[in-house]
């Protein structure tokens, strides 16, 4: 915390911090990496990473909340009935800050930053399903309407052509059809995954890769993004933060079974400044 008791409003320092104290994995560490990232978001708002940093915290800290109750025998759901409301208003700001990336246009170095986004939100569908599913949700009047949709249908609005106002032609109902069939284009009904891997890091043009060896010996990286057994990699982002994400679908074969091996691979810095410093993923 003594760099954030300097008050300096520097980017790659508060990135920094945040990401370690994403890291230790304890609450109140998380809890203060979500006011981090928000604070990274107002000083650099043109951005995306700003926001997908802030969304996968939040995100961190509700699957981290669910996966407690779900595993600690001890728990008899009175802490998660009483962070409710906060675990509702995490996840819909995580599903707005993934919509601000999809529904915003960025700079080209930036390009495909969307694929990222659309991963994580598709994350979040699945962690409100499962919400929705338990016997949580039904608990002291607490039922599926408290929850916020599993797909962000009205967040992602901007996005869809038939988004704008009805014509005299069309009736307001048609028009709202349609922008719920656009928005569900976005989802993939069947998108459960056995593994994903999220490489962000702190410093701008700057190249860090991403490289994951699957059980069968193929490498997956920059070179050779796609996998027999369906591994596949984003895009290889050369000028700064990335994320850089391998995904794996939970479809088909033992040959998927086995130990992976996660590398990150300092390439090149195109900084023009000697004085950035080290660079945190």
């Amino acid at each position: 915390t003594n760099c954030l008791e300097l008050n300096i409003d520097d980017v790659q320092m508060l990135r920094c911090v945040g990401y370690f104290l994403l890291s230790t994995g304890e609450n109140s560490a998380v809890d203060l990496a979500v006011q981090v990232f928000d604070k990274v978001q107002e000083l650099q708002p043109c951005e995306p990473q700003s926001y997908l940093d802030g969304a996968l915290v939040r995100f961190w800290k509700a699957h981290k909340s669910i996966l407690k109750r779900q595993n600690d025998e001890e728990n008899n759901g009175s802490d998660f009935i009483c962070n409710f409301e906060e675990l509702r208003s995490d996840i819909t700001k995580c599903q707005r800050l993934l919509s601000h990336v999809l529904t915003h246009k960025w700079a080209e170095r930036f390009t495909e930053v969307e694929w990222p986004a659309l991963i994580l939100l598709h994350c979040v569908a699945d962690l409100v399903k499962d919400l929705n599913d338990d016997n949580i949700s039904n608990m002291d009047g607490l039922g599926p309407s408290s929850l916020p949709p599993e797909w962000p249908i009205s967040d992602l609005a901007p996005f869809q052509s038939f988004a704008d106002a009805p014509t005299p032609e069309t009736s307001t109902s048609t028009t709202q059809t349609n922008t719920q069939e656009q928005g569900l284009l976005l989802r993939c009904n069947k998108f459960d995954l056995a593994l994903m891997v999220w490489l962000g890091w702190d410093t701008d043009k700057t190249d860090i890769d991403l490289h994951v060896k699957e059980p069968s010996g193929t490498e997956v990286y920059y070179n050779n993004r796609n996998s027999g057994i369906g591994g596949n990699l984003s895009r290889d982002f050369t000028q700064g933060y990335g994320p850089e994400v391998y995904m794996l679908k939970d479809v088909g074969g033992e040959e998927k079974a086995g130990t992976y091996r996660i590398y990150a691979k300092y390439f090149a810095s195109h900084q023009d400044s000697l004085l950035t410093g080290a660079t945190s993923a």
